[in-house]
């Protein structure tokens, strides 16, 4: 399934939950809706969506380009582009007050990756407050986001590191480099087949995580950026993919997709973003 389409979906159901009918007090033009309001609310639920969804395809930009939109371009650059040379949304929405939402590269506040904000009902704003309409925060040194698992920090000493079961048969083996995970590390089953293999990289996953029954068939497979899962895989016996969904700060954001054992979609469901 193409970038376009997963980003957009998100996009899509957002639209559909800014246009719900407005209350009454809401209707009243002559003074701006309460912070209680629900309908306020519900734009602000949808301006959170959003910047969550304009990360996703910013993050995926990233991967396959190796850095952000320059701030000239902006989230335009997430349109075709003869600088960027691809394409990731065929739109940019405004924010629910009608305004472009705000983004820098390199931010103000993550140095190391971009801001993102809207400037909300005021249309004013600078993204800061109480009311959460902005990523502040939300990136680690390298510029990706922060996974919700800390670094493995065990002090080992440089080098590789083997454990064994009960029966002598090794258990797992992993690398590490300045008292962190690194490189490829793997577990084993108790009867020496290989279970699960790993990728690290300063001590976060960052790769494929594949894990395999004891005949050695894949079953699963989880996809991690500096320890940020990005996407989870199941297959079957057969070795054909029976679902894939993808994943942003550890959680569904996007559609989930089952497919029957001759690899045709069964059901397409709208993850949360």
């Amino acid at each position: 399934m193409n970038h376009i389409f997963k980003v957009s979906i998100i996009f899509s159901s957002m639209f559909v939950l800014s246009c719900q009918p407005q209350s009454n007090q809401d209707k009243d033009v002559s003074s701006p809706p309460k912070a209680n309001s629900p309908f306020l609310k519900s734009k602000f639920v949808v301006t959170r969506s959003a910047i969550s969804a304009y990360s996703i395809a910013l993050l995926l930009f990233r991967s396959e380009r190796g850095f952000y939109p320059s701030s000239k371009l902006g989230l335009k650059g997430l349109m075709h582009n003869s600088e960027t040379g691809g394409k990731f949304l065929d739109s940019i929405p405004m924010d629910p007050w009608g305004n472009p939402y705000v983004y820098i590269n390199p931010g103000k506040i993550n140095r190391t990756a971009y801001d993102l904000f809207s400037r909300g009902p005021s249309g004013k704003g600078n993204g800061s407050g109480n009311d959460d309409l902005n990523n502040f925060g939300w990136f680690n040194a390298e510029g990706y986001p922060y996974s919700k698992k800390p670094i493995d920090r065990k002090a080992k000493p440089d080098g590789t590191h083997k454990e064994t079961h009960i029966n002598g048969k090794i258990k797992s083996i992993y690398h590490y480099y300045k008292g962190q995970r690194a490189g490829g590390g793997q577990e084993f089953y108790k009867t020496g087949e290989l279970k699960i293999q790993f990728e690290f990289k300063d001590g976060y996953k960052n790769g494929p995580v594949k894990y395999l029954t004891p005949r050695g068939q894949l079953y699963r497979e989880e996809g991690y950026q500096m320890g940020l899962i990005t996407y989870i895989k199941t297959f079957y016996d057969n070795g054909i993919l029976e679902s894939e969904q993808s994943f942003f700060h550890g959680e569904p954001s996007s559609d989930e997709v089952f497919y029957d054992k001759a690899g045709k979609p069964k059901v397409n469901l709208l993850g949360n973003p």
